[in-house]
């Protein structure tokens, strides 16, 4: 009976170190990261999605950086990127910290050559979670000089930013055709002003004939009309020249000329 209980005892403990021994390797940070550089050293754009969870982050080549690239569609067409430019990636350093991972890498691919340096060093994170990766981010590592010095060399083949464009006639926007209506009406007023002061007239112009309409003259010419067929130049109180009119107003008083016209003299009063 003691026998038969100590091999039941046994026989569960032996299975219990078993679960738990495969729960760890599932589990083993270490183990899914190499997963990871195994399948990006063979270039399989989809094996190295795979490794990450659907909602899985990346931060590095391949367009995800300084962007993201989040979720295994992203991921994979990133690493499709790194594979056309014929990366190859190997580890230098790793540790280890629950399920996150600290490393350190060394990267070759077509651009570094082009830049004419062998390779670059990025150090980066490893979060792991349910036997994938949910996140990995590398970044340059500006310390070492050949990192140092193809991010120079990056940032020399950015093209220039071009420069904005003036806006098109007729694209004005309203408030900004406003004031810039103001401005002018304002401008126009105080040009005005230089050349006149406010408040003064222009003198007359003497010796400048200008039509007049007076009343005495509009009254005088069909009665001057009546006196010539009448008796022109018959009166003897009145001055030679002048004709009399109703009441005894010699048409032309007020300085009325031939025709109508003034001479220019300023008016007198009455």
């Amino acid at each position: 009976m003691t026998h038969r209980v100590l091999l039941v005892a046994a026989t569960g403990l032996a299975a219990l170190i078993a679960s738990a021994t495969t729960v760890l390797a599932q589990t083993d940070p270490l183990a899914v990261y190499r997963r990871y550089l195994d399948a990006s050293a063979r270039g399989d754009a989809a094996a190295v999605a795979d490794v990450f969870t659907e909602d899985g982050v990346f931060v590095g080549g391949g367009g995800c950086r300084p962007t993201p690239c989040v979720g295994r569609a992203a991921i994979r067409r990133a690493f499709e990127n790194i594979a056309a430019a014929h990366q190859q990636l190997s580890n230098v350093t790793t540790e280890v910290s629950g399920t996150t991972i600290t490393f350190q890498a060394e990267a070759r691919n077509d651009s570094i050559r082009a830049a004419g340096l062998e390779r670059i060093r990025s150090a980066g994170t490893v979060e792991v979670r349910d036997d994938r990766i949910a996140a990995l981010r590398a970044l340059p590592d500006p310390n070492d000089l050949q990192t140092a010095r193809y991010l120079a060399w990056q940032a020399a083949q950015t093209p220039p930013q071009a420069p904005t464009a003036l806006p098109r006639a007729g694209s004005v926007p309203a408030g900004a055709a406003v004031v810039l209506g103001g401005a002018l009406v304002t401008g126009g007023y105080a040009l005005r002003s230089r050349r006149r002061p406010v408040g003064r007239r222009p003198p007359p112009r003497v010796g400048v004939a200008r039509p007049v309409a007076r009343s005495d003259e509009l009254s005088c010419r069909p009665r001057i009309a009546a006196a010539h067929l009448a008796a022109p130049f018959s009166s003897s109180s009145n001055p030679p020249g002048t004709l009399t009119v109703a009441r005894g107003m010699p048409c032309g008083s007020g300085g009325a000329g031939v025709g109508g016209f003034d001479a220019g003299e300023p008016r007198r009063g009455g």
